[in-house]
């Protein structure tokens, strides 16, 4: 290819060069420079690791806050569950024994039962 000439914007003229010498020119920096080159495409890769490894922590960080503030609301469910179970039993007790003075078999075998669950062997 040839050269041509054209015309810079403060109006001098400049020769402007074929893609053959234009990349023989490149392939000429690359060459001369190709230390820093190599060094600043490592440093730009560990940058883009370094920000996406950034962005992930900050998502766990999150996804660790929703979790725990949905084991903190599990913990007192179970805590409240476990005292109505408390009252339950307590109430099912007052009940059986009340049942056992009346003369009510069924209130004896509720309370052998849960003597029997308190044992262990069930």
């Amino acid at each position: 290819m040839r050269e041509r000439d054209t015309v810079a914007v403060d109006g001098r003229s400049e020769r402007e060069e074929g893609p053959r010498a234009r990349g023989q020119k490149a392939l000429a920096f690359v060459k001369s420079h190709g230390i820093e080159i190599a060094f600043g495409v490592g440093c730009l890769v560990l940058t883009v690791v370094c920000v996406k490894q950034g962005r992930t922590i900050e998502l766990q960080r999150k996804l660790l806050e929703k979790k725990d503030a949905l084991l903190s609301a599990k913990d007192w469910r179970i805590r409240d569950l476990t005292e109505l179970c408390a009252e339950k039993d307590r109430c099912h007790l007052e009940l059986a024994s009340a049942a056992l003075r009346d003369g009510c078999s069924e209130g004896g075998r509720t309370l052998a039962d849960y003597r029997y669950q308190l044992s262990g062997q069930l």
